[in-house]
């Protein structure tokens, strides 16, 4: 009860910032899209290491989308740092069977015209190093920028079907791994911020170190407010026009009802993608996206158990985790929207197939507690 109370105080309160802002009421109302559960809710899931279920409605639940390759299709890769989105790009960029279009055998051939055409029309990353719209671009950026890069693609206006594609993981491991790929040198300064058409300002978002951060400590990781490793997904997910995008004053919000709101936004916009997969889960993630795109790998995807990874390896004491929970709370909720989503399009795959192996397979990773 005292759960129900505050959320909906919170929101209340969001609410009556939200007109000040004259945001469009429309927006509003998408926004704060009710579910059976509340965000909050998912939070305390998570930490119980329990399974939170949501409302979704059938066209949430089925995906489908014959991709054309004549060109009016473009498949959109939103790629999350430290999410595995190499591993699916690199997949995608040299592993799909394009037997039926292409009738040349591209990975015993050093160049096949046929497959190059078939990438260039159908990825906007069309090898592991394009990165058109610039490296990691974000939901906010990439609808600004995807039209007009796919038009000079083609030399002239082309009207097409964004499709767009990510993945999401686990919040805990997804940071930690982060800290450690910036403890060995990596700073992604050269990702484009863009919102509105304008980049955001140094003062706009101040960097946590000089030339880089190599070795630096888990603690000030977590300690620097404004480190964009914190809650990164919800954040490159969401539209951020909506809260006046970098300038975090200019709305008159505080800190959790502007986050508040990019995770309402990332939801939606996460819900209204063509797919997306979940890093811990490569056998169904391939399941899921063969069956949405009526597209077939020529491999198959590999599940690595944590110990295999570097997040998998660090050692946390429970405060670190509790800290590294907490500075997430909205990646926190929005993965376990995520993984009820997920599942939940699985479960009606498996349904409409009549797909028993499936239906086993998916109870067998919700009943061994790895989802």
């Amino acid at each position: 009860m005292t759960t129900l109370v505050v959320t909906s105080i919170l929101f209340m309160s969001i609410e009556v910032h939200l007109s000040q802002a004259s945001i469009n009421s429309s927006v509003k109302t998408k926004l704060f899209h009710s579910h059976k559960t509340l965000p909050l809710d998912d939070y305390k899931t998570y930490t119980s290491g329990k399974f939170a279920r949501h409302y979704f409605l059938n066209q949430d639940l089925i995906r489908s989308f014959n991709v054309s390759v004549n060109g009016s299709d473009v498949i959109v890769f939103l790629r999350i740092q430290k999410t595995g989105s190499t591993t699916l790009a690199r997949h995608m960029q040299k592993h799909f069977n394009v037997s039926p279009w292409c009738q040349c055998n591209q990975f015993l051939s050093k160049q096949c015209d046929c497959y190059e055409k078939w990438k260039s029309n159908v990825l906007l990353q069309r090898t592991i190093t394009d990165w058109p719209c610039g490296l990691h671009a974000d939901w906010t950026y990439l609808h600004e920028c995807v039209e007009g890069t796919m038009n000079q693609r083609h030399g002239q206006e082309i009207k097409q079907r964004h499709l767009y594609v990510t993945m999401v993981r686990d919040p805990l491991r997804r940071f930690v791994s982060e800290w450690e790929h910036v403890v060995r040198g990596a700073t992604w300064k050269g990702v484009k911020r863009i919102c509105n058409g304008h980049a955001a300002t140094k003062a706009e978002l101040p960097r946590c170190f000089r030339r880089n951060w190599i070795n630096v400590t888990l603690h000030d990781f977590i300690d620097c407010s404004t480190n964009l490793g914190i809650n990164r997904q919800s954040r490159m997910l969401a539209n951020l026009s909506i809260v006046g995008c970098y300038n975090t004053s200019a709305s008159g919000l505080t800190y959790d009802e502007r986050h508040y709101l990019m995770l309402a936004s990332a939801k939606e916009n996460l819900r209204n993608m063509a797919y997306f997969g979940l890093t811990g889960h490569q056998e169904l993630s391939q399941i899921l996206f063969e069956n949405t795109f009526n597209l077939n790998f020529i491999t198959k995807f590999k599940d690595n158990p944590p110990s295999k990874t570097w997040s998998g390896t660090a050692i946390l004491s429970n405060v670190y985790r509790n800290k590294i929970l907490h500075i997430n709370r909205f990646d926190v909720m929005l993965y376990q929207y995520a993984k009820d989503l997920f599942f939940q399009r699985l479960q009606m795959l498996a349904e409409r197939t009549k797909d028993s192996s499936l239906r086993n397979f998916i109870h067998m990773r919700l009943v061994n507690g790895n989802a």
